[in-house]
């Protein structure tokens, strides 16, 4: 009865169980076919054979890398052996526990997308079976990221993820035939433990902006689709004219037939191809090929990695003079440009101070520290040579046994050394240089 209601509604028995492991992020299903195998001790050729396997039959050297490659990639076969998996679990199939988001969006022919050897943080291992022991349970499962070929490190510890156990040296196949989650296929240590190189800050920060391209728990609206990859070329087209598929071709080295068919839908990239992209833009990471149209014309005249024509009667006119007005604060606050004060910037654009205020609220902030910043430099300069200057006319004026008079002392100064001063500030500074020339005769007698 109560299979019958449930299958009514859509849901369906599980035939194993196993505790989630993650609210956030995502465990591979590599990890969760090694945790059913060691809970419910079936090898896993029995199980992928008997649950998984359509046709041919694979032996345990398919469990070194082939079955990453199958259970934890975008291809097709992707897709079924995780809807397998999860009807297997009774677990949604809006949960994702491979790249199969992707599936739409990249060349169905996944090489190299998958690292070819197992990956893991030794850090994350050792806090995992740690909370595990808790409960009498292993603990040890594996982060999905973790088998991307081009991520490096844990996200989580900021260390080099291993590849070989400490103990023996060997790699690690991605689900061990002899040996429990976490634990060596041929020496059975501890794949936990140990020293885990850390990251330096620049390749750290690479890897991050990487791992936005792989990140699963991305909201819907910004995970990478290839309508929205293929609309932004178009508008990159639109903005730059010259930005024809021969152009793109031959800044990422590939055949301009293979930028026509991206623009056509008639063939998904490949990864590498992202990568390529990313970098001939300037952008990032290659998330931002992803983000809107706007946001991503906006990121490539930002980064000003290309060298052409903007089509100033295009959709994008208003946004480049958005960028224009952002590239000039950014110029001033960094000091690469004389800073102006805010209604000099607006009557430059032809807008307002509120627009500004309200369009680029941090930058006006970050602009008027630097103008005010500026101000009290030139100030303090000036104020200096000021010191010099009438240190100097002082002794000319003796010189000449001329009185010291405000009179005497201004003729013997510069052209313009006075200008924009008020008489009270010429009086005060006089009175300051008389003051160090007393102390000066004293320090002398």
């Amino acid at each position: 009865m109560h299979n019958k209601i449930a299958n009514e509604f859509g849901f369906s028995a599980p035939v194993f169980y196993l505790k989630q492991r993650r609210l956030k992020g995502a465990e591979s299903n590599v990890s969760r076919m090694a945790r059913i195998c060691w809970k419910y001790r079936i090898p896993p050729t029995q199980f992928y054979n008997h649950f998984i396997k359509d046709g041919a039959k694979i032996n345990r050297s398919f469990f070194h890398f082939e079955v990453a490659s199958h259970m934890n990639s975008y291809t097709a076969k992707t897709v079924e052996i995780e809807r397998k998996l999860n009807k297997l679990l009774g677990q949604s199939d809006k949960k994702y526990f491979s790249y199969r988001f992707m599936h739409g969006l990249l060349d169905r022919n996944a090489h190299g997308f998958i690292a070819e050897r197992k990956q893991w943080c030794a850090r994350c291992y050792d806090e995992r079976h740690e909370v595990g022991n808790q409960y009498r349970d292993n603990g040890i499962f594996d982060d999905l990221y973790w088998s991307v070929g081009t991520i490096k490190i844990c996200m989580l510890h900021s260390c080099s993820l291993r590849e070989k156990c400490q103990h023996c040296f060997n790699y690690q196949p991605y689900i061990s035939t002899t040996s429990e989650p976490g634990f060596c296929h041929y020496c059975s240590g501890f794949l936990g433990g140990g020293y885990s190189a850390g990251v330096d800050e620049e390749e750290l920060s690479r890897q991050r902006v990487l791992f936005h391209l792989f990140y699963i728990s991305t909201y819907d609206e910004f995970r990478p689709d290839f309508e929205r990859f293929s609309s932004n070329l178009r508008a990159l087209q639109e903005a730059y004219p010259e930005a024809n598929s021969e152009y793109l071709g031959r800044i990422m080295g590939c055949g301009d037939d293979v930028v026509r068919n991206w623009l056509k839908g008639r063939r998904k990239p490949k990864i590498e191809s992202l990568f390529m992209l990313q970098r001939a833009l300037g952008f990032m990471g290659p998330h931002q090929l992803f983000s809107k149209d706007a946001h991503f014309v906006s990121a490539v005249a930002l980064a000003k990695n290309l060298s052409l024509n903007f089509n100033t009667r295009s959709r994008f006119r208003d946004l480049m003079k958005e960028v224009e007005i952002k590239q000039a604060m950014e110029a001033m606050i960094c000091g690469q440009e004389e800073t102006v004060s805010r209604d000099d910037l607006a009557e430059r654009f032809g807008v307002t101070k509120g627009y500004l205020a309200s369009r680029y609220r941090l930058e006006c902030t970050a602009l008027s520290d630097a103008h005010r910043h500026r101000g009290a430099l030139e100030k303090e300069k000036r104020d200096a040579d000021l010191s010099v200057m009438l240190d100097r006319a002082f002794t000319m004026c003796r010189s000449r046994r001329n009185k010291w008079t405000i009179e005497n002392i201004v003729k013997e100064l510069p052209d313009g050394a006075l200008d924009g001063m008020e008489y009270k500030d010429i009086y005060m500074a006089v009175g300051q240089a008389k003051e160090r020339f007393a102390n000066r005769k004293k320090v002398a007698a």
